[in-house]
């Protein structure tokens, strides 16, 4: 402050510059985290739930039956590596349909 401004002068001082020298060119974009539908850290119900239908979707799509039989079957390992990617995403799948059905989100 400059010399003979006192406590009581209320002055207002004003800087003006532009945003991007302050924050950048591209301000950061806040990213929320999506919620979870299951936490196995607790045993709790939704655990139990989860497992039951993980366990039921395998048997009803047949997947271990499927990959012994890719395992039998298979004499290159490229056609095997194939097969064995492929049930790898459907078992992805179901357990992603598990987890959606396992318990409802309550956010507050």
């Amino acid at each position: 402050m400059p010399e003979g401004f006192g406590v009581g002068d209320h002055r207002l001082f004003v800087l003006d510059m532009q945003a991007a020298s302050l924050i950048g060119e591209e301000p950061l974009k806040v990213q929320r985290f999506t919620s979870r539908r299951l936490n196995n850290k607790a045993s709790s119900g939704a655990t139990r739930n989860y497992v039951n239908r993980f366990e039921a979707s395998l048997a009803r799509h047949r997947l271990i039956e499927r990959m012994g039989e890719l395992h039998e079957t298979c004499r290159s390992k490229k056609k095997f590596r194939r097969g064995m990617n492929r049930l790898d995403r459907e078992s992805m799948d179901l357990m992603a349909n598990a987890k959606k059905k396992c318990r409802k989100i309550k956010s507050g």
